[in-house]
């Protein structure tokens, strides 16, 4: 009982205290005190019939706090003399209240502070609803734009979220409200929404029932509409054409891989030109994205881009030297003498003297090249060993069409649009001249001393069969039933039988016929390949014939037994139906085949199969 009335006249004296101040009563000197809110710090929404803790904060340089006086709209609410100056108030009315803050020190010098503003409402909650389509077809890992409105009594909307399946999706603080519902799962859900007002109040719309279909995933394919192969010409620009199609969408892109790497992203176009394709066998696959996340996959195409070199021009023949890695071409266009390697697919050039190179003939023995040209009695000797360059005249009117060389009998054998030169191959001298002579083609048989010539073109197609010995030439020979349209003739180089390709072939059957040399009339076998056979060569050993034809849809190199005369291998040749020129490295492992587009005058390719 004692202590209750030490603490009502501890309040009754320190009320009185206050009560001084609240009359304007401040002595004239001194420091007045500084006084602030803890809390609240800011403007304050409440709810009728809420309650607000009131702290501040005192302090006095000069002196000690007598007490904090609490003013609502002006009028003294509490009075507290202990740090920490704290009160709880009511608020059981709708309005606003301008709450203050009056500390008086011991010196009766007193300040105020700021204005907090209390804003008593009437409790409502936000309204809350979804802006939605009900047409809305919505496609498995769509994006789905949800627009939220809401409006509350007490202010502005702090806040709205939204609920997937009852879980927190993602809460906008800036309107207009809108959330992207990324990547939607299939199935059927439930949507809720809640706006969160000024004063804290929430509210919550009601469900939005949707279902999401599932995706279908699109369909794509390759098609190569310009092509009846699968092997392309190494360099050449390969278009491929895609499609694609999704029936509950779009396409977004298509990713074209060739064994699993890149190499293009389509996204309007359906088709493209693959350039730069290296030598090599791939699959191309294709990969098509639809707007909803779904991804098809094509079946796999195998296509091949054949080993080769992409030259500038034609190449008028092609040559063997005693080393692997050297074969020798003519390139007509540009008058360059070609150093290929069949092992790396490589190849150094020459400048020539004279323009149109067309015919070369090389020496193992003297590892020298021999070559004549289109428009020129000159012959060029390309030396291996010093790799340089010299020259022969011949004539000095005719033109070189076909040069042969004998290093056995030391002989170099020139077949002109004027006739045959005869040439020593140590002194150059010229042995015979201008000797007539049928044909546009010739095949030397040093042995025997024995020349083959054919004429190219015309009908019926002829072999002849002249003697040189002595530097004579002397018409031994001649037969008159090799078909029709001849091409160039060709010598197993054991010397045994010559083969003259036809349009039509030597045979009934379109063969290619092997005359036995000792007696054209005798033929020792039949090389079938294919219709209206174009061209044929050896390897060095004779023991394989390489032959093509000029029939279009039969684009093939063949390799034949020249001996058994039957098929040993067949490798797929571009345009060897127009033009090309075959040989092989001295092992006879690598073959080298020139071929190009004598109609699109295109694609000059040299080529190289392992044999």
């Amino acid at each position: 009982m004692k202590n209750k009335v030490i603490f009502l006249l501890l309040a009754i004296i320190t009320l009185f205290a206050c009560k001084k101040e609240d009359e304007d009563i401040q002595s004239e000197s001194g420091v007045a005190p500084i006084v602030q809110f803890l809390s609240p710090l800011d403007d304050v929404y409440l709810t009728k019939g809420d309650s607000l803790k009131i702290i501040a904060h005192a302090s006095d340089n000069d002196g000690v706090i007598s007490c904090v006086a609490i003013y609502s709209n002006n009028q003294l609410v509490f009075i507290d003399s202990v740090n920490p100056y704290e009160h709880t108030m009511f608020f059981n009315q709708v309005g606003t209240y301008a709450i203050r803050l009056k500390a008086i020190d011991d010196d009766n010098l007193y300040s105020l502070s700021d204005t907090v503003n209390i804003f008593v409402l009437d409790l409502v909650k936000p309204t809350v609803s979804f802006n939605y389509n009900p047409h809305w077809q919505i496609i498995e890992n769509d994006n789905v734009e949800v627009n939220i409105s809401a409006s509350s009594p007490h202010g502005d909307i702090r806040k709205t979220s939204l609920y997937v399946d009852d879980m927190l999706y993602k809460i906008d603080s800036t309107a207009p409200f809108q959330i992207i519902w990324d990547s939607v799962p299939a199935g059927n859900h439930i949507l809720h929404a809640t706006a969160e007002d000024i004063i804290g109040e929430i509210g919550i719309s009601t469900n939005y029932f949707i279902t999401v279909l599932p995706n279908t995933i699109p369909t794509v394919e390759f098609i190569f509409p310009n092509y009846n192969y699968s092997k392309f010409v190494p360099g050449e620009r390969i278009r491929i054409y895609i499609t694609a199609y999704d029936s509950d969408g779009s396409i977004k892109k298509l990713e074209v891989y060739a064994n699993d790497s890149l190499i293009k992203t389509l996204i309007e176009e359906r088709e493209f030109y693959w350039e730069g394709a290296v030598s090599g066998e791939y699959i191309l696959t294709v990969k098509a994205y639809d707007d909803n996340g779904g991804i098809a996959l094509s079946e796999g195409v195998n296509i091949t881009v054949l080993p080769g070199i992409i030259t500038d021009g034609i190449i008028s023949d092609l040559e063997y030297s005693e080393n692997d890695e050297l074969v020798f071409g003519l390139n007509q266009t540009t008058n360059k003498l070609l150093l290929i390697n069949p092992q790396n697919g490589t190849l150094t050039k020459t400048d020539l003297p004279f323009s149109q190179p067309i015919s070369m003939d090389y020496s193992l023995d003297d590892q020298k090249l021999y070559i004549v040209y289109k428009f020129s009695g000159t012959i060029s000797v390309w030396d291996s060993k010093s790799q340089s360059l010299s020259s022969i005249d011949f004539s000095g009117s005719s033109d070189g069409r076909v040069i042969k060389i004998d290093p056995q009998n030391r002989r170099i054998y020139v077949l002109s649009n004027s006739g045959l030169f005869i040439l020593n191959m140590d002194t150059g001298n010229v042995l015979l001249s201008n000797v007539s002579i049928v044909g546009e083609s010739m095949a030397l048989d040093p042995d025997n001393m024995l020349l083959f010539t054919a004429k190219e073109g015309g009908s019926p197609a002829k072999i002849y069969k002249y003697s040189v010995s002595s530097d004579v030439l002397t018409l031994l020979q001649t037969n008159n039933n090799c078909g029709s349209n001849p091409r160039k003739i060709s010598m197993n180089p054991n010397n045994d039988f010559v083969v003259l390709p036809c349009g039509g072939g030597n045979g009934g059957g379109y063969t290619v016929y092997a005359y036995d040399t000792d007696n054209l009339n005798n033929v020792l076998g039949e090389f079938d390949i294919g219709t209206y056979p174009l061209y044929a060569s050896f390897t060095p050993n004779g023991q394989k014939m390489l032959g093509t034809n000029g029939d279009p849809y039969d684009e093939y190199l063949y390799v034949m037994n020249s001996y058994s005369f039957i098929e040993d291998d067949k490798k797929y040749f571009p345009n060897s139906d127009n033009y090309c020129r075959i040989t092989t490295n001295y092992s006879g492992t690598k073959i080298i085949a020139f071929s190009y587009d004598d109609h699109y005058d295109n694609e000059y390719v040299i080529y190289f199969f392992n044999l």
